[in-house]
């Protein structure tokens, strides 16, 4: 049954070992089945069974009481909810209790808890996610020794990890990107974060071109909420059952922007996919952009209409670039053919993204 195999796997997510010092170095996910950032060292597994989708990083997969990181992917089923899965956990861990709850929906839950395993005492941070769209529930944790778990991060460490807000972030233990320090931190931050984005905006510095040279890219989930992966395929088309941008500049002053679109609306297509090119200029905080033209289509209810225009109009912009010339923010005028969009106080069509440097 379902849930037998999540407490099957529950059993040894909740075991741990000593650990020494707050976790510092990240790595994206090294097995690129996903997005996700792994503390240096640890082993990530994969696997599937009856339906169940696992991911775990391991801090020593030799010891049986290793630190772990574990993200649960499956279908939704009748009688699935926060209470079911927090009363199978009740029953099972020894000694297990609830020290904190933060809800942020009916569909999402955070959670700090408390248990036993094999006579040790553990501490565990939990998230329960229902997409309703996809049909997915998403169980994601991060447990340690309770003597441990806050000299490795806390309940940041999970956070980190899945590229999320903390909801626990108070200051009373180390935040990791919750401080949104952006001078330190992950090499991919949820850049779709306004919070960080409005951070790097207050404390970025004046970008020069050069420092723009390369591909920059963001992409929101509306299945986690926050980064840029699909949970349960761990692949990354920028933005599934979401959206995305790749803008890449050039030192000939050209660049290229592909934007993609992808969601389900009452058993309905809505999807975008558009390429743009032109020249760019560089004045200060201003980016000016020339299109050339662009070309796409979308696709609405199955119905696909192509689009192409060469006259387009310039654009501008404001940018701001963080110390380590890794992440960007810029705001100003929305592209013609986003299916999402956003206006500003004065309800006025603008676009406010974040983007991590690929390369």
């Amino acid at each position: 049954m379902l849930h037998h195999i999540y407490l099957s796997v529950y059993l040894f997510v909740l075991s741990t070992n000593v650990s020494f010092a707050q976790i510092t170095n990240w790595q994206v996910d090294p097995t690129n089945t996903t997005q996700y950032q792994v503390p240096y060292g640890w082993e990530v597994n994969v696997g599937q069974d009856q339906g169940v989708y696992l991911w775990q990083a391991l801090e020593d997969p030799a010891n049986p009481l290793g630190a772990d990181i574990t993200v649960l992917t499956m279908s939704d089923f009748a009688g699935s909810s926060p209470a079911f899965f927090i009363d199978r956990l009740s029953s099972t861990i020894q000694s297990f209790q609830l020290v904190e709850t933060k809800q942020i929906s009916a569909d999402e839950y955070h959670y700090r808890a408390k248990g036993q395993m094999e006579g040790q005492k553990v501490s565990s941070n939990l998230i329960f996610l229902r997409d309703r769209n996809a049909q997915l529930i998403y169980i994601a944790s991060f447990s340690a020794l309770e003597r441990d778990y806050a000299a490795l991060g806390g309940t940041a460490v999970l956070y980190q990890s899945l590229q999320r807000l903390n909801p626990f972030s108070n200051g009373t233990e180390p935040a990791g990107v919750d401080t949104y320090d952006v001078g330190t931190g992950s090499d991919a931050w949820n850049m779709q974060s306004v919070e960080i984005q409005n951070a790097l905006k207050a404390q970025g510095m004046t970008p020069e071109k050069q420092m723009l040279i390369g591909k920059w890219m963001q992409a929101f989930s509306y299945q986690t909420g926050t980064a840029s992966q699909d949970i349960f395929s761990g692949q990354i088309a920028y933005g599934e059952r979401g959206y995305g941008h790749l803008l890449t500049f050039k030192a000939d002053n050209t660049y290229t922007l592909t934007y993609k679109y992808n969601s389900v609306s009452q058993g309905c297509k809505y999807q975008a996919d558009f390429f743009e090119s032109g020249r760019y200029k560089m004045e200060g905080r201003q980016l000016v952009l020339y299109p050339n033209g662009y070309e796409g289509s979308y696709n609405v209810c199955d119905k696909i209409n192509p689009e192409r225009k060469t006259s387009l109009p310039t654009r501008y912009f404001e940018v701001y670039i963080d110390q380590e010339g890794k992440r960007l923010v810029i705001v100003g005028q929305a592209m013609e053919y986003s299916i999402s969009y956003e206006t500003d106080v004065n309800g006025q069509n603008h676009i406010q993204e974040g983007f991590n440097k690929t390369r």
